[in-house]
């Protein structure tokens, strides 16, 4: 006589054999049934229905609920290592790491990967199975000698495989998406050129970089950290720092001045570029004394507190020496072809690789400024080209996705602007914006996202570029913010303390009137003034060297009225490396013209906001008029 609860109803259709199976994936399934019961050993199933007479004992006894997560987790474990680039698992690694090119190795715990010049050891705990113990990196950074140990690098890459929420229960998991972008920084370099050590050559371009930035520091110590960033000749260099492996150049931040006379130097947004070497032309020279023993020019000024502030010390660039060819290689020549008038021929003896530059982020150029680089944009995909209107718009529609604004259609977007008094009280204004193109001709950017260059002095060369651009994009970018990204400080923040920085009290009102009564009301009350109209045209073919931004501003009747002009001009050129200039300022006061103009490029390079800069200005002119 059968027992109702010996077989579970959702595996009575299956056949004996398959039930027979003593596999541990066999016992798994088959503990999940189609009613998510789990099957006990004391004779009970999920049910708590007994199949002998006789009562169970309470500490054999185990929770049902608890029995099935276990089993949840069994089959979690069994999957995680079959996720490639998911999960911190011994296949896991070796996977991401086969992925890269590299080849891999086990020896008892440790994994060994292995390239060209790359020797990577990772070592896992014996009892945790998929638990990194330690990582060690071996790089050859000097042409003949032994692979020598890379501290920092080990230590970002042991981090990469660190899984803080890791237990033995398979907790959460970790992306390895960090791991597997420094071993593609790893691999690129790897497998550039097998007759080169790229290392050395990235190795050699670091300390390079780093006499520029020290001396500049020496040189110039009554300036700040960010200063030396955004107005040195190569801004700072870093040699495995953070996450990432390898050389990275920072080379702009934004509102630098703002922030540093404030202290809030870790919240500038940075502008970075990572350098690496590929196979290509233009080729390295084998000669890479790339500077002259004084580093910088002027060396003999020693009060360097006289020197200008626009005055920039330019690197003692080297240019690398020509070899003369050899008797040998003169007499293999054709004579027909040989003038003898001339002196013996010199080559310049190069590698087959070149430094790359990734640019992160990317920087809108002017299509004719990226075709005047020429070699230094290795690829020009004209199809990328994009008008700044266009890619205005698309910054807006972006941040406006999943929220509460509208998306914008056409050139023309509003914004809030907060405004302050001087007591620090806050109000709000609504800025209408236009950016037009010149005369109605289109102006095409390209997104140059990668440099090549064999030389660092073509690297010092397109910064100035680099950073003029990132603050015109900067300063157009936060007029299609959906959220003023710097709203508690103003323009003059500079010279006032924060604390100083009050919001406006709200008075708050209780009322027995219906909702749809004041609903009502709303819609048949007056609008409120109308949002400040501000035009724009962008001109950056005129003069190669300076991107003119003109700004007609309409003063609607208002709050506006005492103001003595219904009509404000102004030019404004963003010059290389970020530097701003007021060239016009057109009916404000003709006898004070040259104050103005200062005082509007100070605000403005202070806050890099358009929107802030005009209110402020607007303020300026109420109070100068009214006294």
């Amino acid at each position: 006589m059968s027992q109702p609860g010996l077989t579970p109803l959702g595996l009575s259709g299956l056949h004996e054999d398959i039930l027979g199976i003593k596999s541990p994936d066999a016992n798994v399934i088959a503990s999940l049934n189609a009613t998510g019961l789990t099957s006990l050993p004391t004779g009970q199933d999920g049910l708590g229905i007994s199949t002998s007479l006789q009562v169970p004992n309470a500490a054999t006894t185990r929770n049902p609920e608890a029995e099935r997560i276990h089993n949840l987790q069994q089959v979690l474990g069994m999957l995680r290592p079959r996720i490639a680039g998911y999960g911190i698992t011994r296949d896991g690694v070796e996977r991401v790491a086969q992925l890269q090119g590299f080849t891999t190795l086990w020896d008892a715990e440790t994994l060994t990967v292995a390239g060209n010049s790359v020797d990577l050891e990772i070592t896992f705990d014996t009892a945790q199975h998929d638990l990194v113990q330690g990582v060690a990196l071996k790089l050859p950074m000097v042409g003949g000698e032994e692979p020598q140990l890379q501290k920092e690098a080990s230590n970002i890459l042991k981090q990469d495989l660190f899984d803080d929420g890791a237990s033995a229960d398979y907790g959460p998991w970790k992306s390895l998406n960090d791991f597997k972008n420094n071993l593609e920084r790893l691999g690129r370099l790897d497998r550039a050129d097998t007759n080169t050590n790229c290392f050395e050559l990235v190795s050699d371009l670091y300390n390079t970089l780093q006499k520029i930035w020290c001396q500049e520091k020496a040189r110039l110590n009554w300036r700040s950290e960010l200063h030396h960033i955004c107005r040195g000749n190569m801004g700072r260099p870093s040699m495995d720092r953070g996450k990432k492996l390898g050389l990275s150049l920072t080379y702009w931040t934004t509102k630098h001045i703002t922030n540093e006379r404030l202290g809030l130097e870790d919240s500038a947004t940075i502008w970075d570029a990572h350098l690496s070497c590929e196979a290509g032309t233009p080729s390295i020279a084998k000669d890479r004394e790339w500077l002259s023993t004084d580093i910088l020019l002027n060396a003999e000024m020693t009060d360097t507190s006289k020197i200008p502030e626009d005055e920039s010390m330019k690197p003692d660039w080297r240019d690398p020496v020509l070899d003369v060819q050899s008797e040998q290689d003169i007499a293999q020549a054709d004579p027909d072809t040989m003038d003898v008038d001339k002196p013996m021929p010199s080559i310049l003896e190069t590698l087959n690789v070149r430094y790359i530059c990734d640019l992160a982020p990317k920087v809108l150029l002017p299509l004719e400024t990226v075709l005047s680089l020429d070699a230094l944009v290795p690829q020009l995909d004209q199809a990328q080209t994009v008008t700044y209107e266009q890619a205005l718009r698309d910054a807006r529609n972006a941040k406006a996705a999943g929220q509460n604004v509208n998306l914008i259609a056409e050139n023309r977007w509003t914004r809030s602007v907060d405004i302050y008094s001087k007591s620090g009280q806050r109000s709000t204004a609504s800025h209408s914006y236009a950016l037009r193109p010149p005369s109605g001709a289109l102006i095409w950017f390209y997104p140059v996202s990668r440099l090549a260059f064999s030389h660092p002095r073509q690297l010092a060369s397109v910064l100035p570029i680099l950073r003029q651009y990132a603050l015109l994009w900067d300063l157009l970018r936060t007029m299609v913010e959906v959220q003023p990204p710097f709203a508690s400080v103003p323009p003059n923040a500079a010279t006032e303390a924060p604390s100083s920085i009050k919001a406006a009290p709200r008075t708050k009102t209780r009322s027995n009137r219906k909702p749809e009564q004041t609903v009502l009301q709303g819609l048949l009350r007056p609008a409120g003034p109308a949002s400040l109209p501000i035009d724009m045209t962008l001109d950056v073919l005129s003069d190669a060297t300076k991107a003119q931004l003109h700004v007609f501003i309409a003063l609607p009747e208002g709050r506006y009225l005492a103001l003595p002009k219904r009509f404000i001009h102004m030019k404004i050129n963003v010059g290389l490396n970020g530097v701003i200039d007021v060239e016009e300022l057109n009916w404000v006061t003709p006898e004070n013209d040259d104050k103005w103009r200062r005082r509007v490029a100070k605000n403005l390079t202070l806050s890099e906001d358009l929107g802030y800069v005009i209110e402020w200005l607007l303020r300026e002119l109420r109070n100068s008029t009214s006294t």
